[in-house]
């Protein structure tokens, strides 16, 4: 029977692997959290569901904001429902597929919403959603 002379080596973890993916997710939240910033940067108290069945939204959506005193901006450019839908249009003429996100405030009256909508849809968009957050309503 063979006697062993020498020690083995102790294993050693390599770490490469582990801190790739740390910096990956690290850069990931950094660039997420970007896109958070934005997104709230337009002030509005956003209507509250009890189920949050959002469509999902495509790089060709546009985002329509429809504030607390009636004005209206397109992707932070106000203006008013005649521009809207003359931009909608030109918009529609270059991709076919664009979608718009229609985001209010809560306490904004549902004349002005579908007033919005409506000029959305007089520029020929079919595909329009309404944005709202979730909320946990009690029954």
């Amino acid at each position: 029977m063979p006697l062993k002379v020498h020690t083995d080596e102790a294993p050693t973890i390599n770490l490469t692997s582990m801190i790739d993916v740390v910096f990956l997710l690290l850069i990931f939240f950094m660039v997420g959290t970007k896109f958070t910033e934005m997104e709230s940067n337009v002030a509005l108290d956003l209507p509250r569901v009890a189920d949050g069945a959002n469509s999902n939204q495509q790089s060709s959506t546009k985002t329509v904001s429809v504030f607390r005193d009636g004005a209206v901006s397109l992707d932070n450019r106000t203006m008013t429902l005649p521009e809207l839908t003359q931009v909608m249009y030109q918009l529609r003429q270059q991709n076919p597929q664009t979608s718009v996100a229609v985001r209010s405030d809560a306490t904004l009256t549902i004349q002005r919403v579908m007033e919005v909508a409506t000029a959305i849809k007089k520029a020929g968009i079919q595909r329009l959603s309404f944005t709202t957050s979730q909320s946990t309503m009690s029954r």
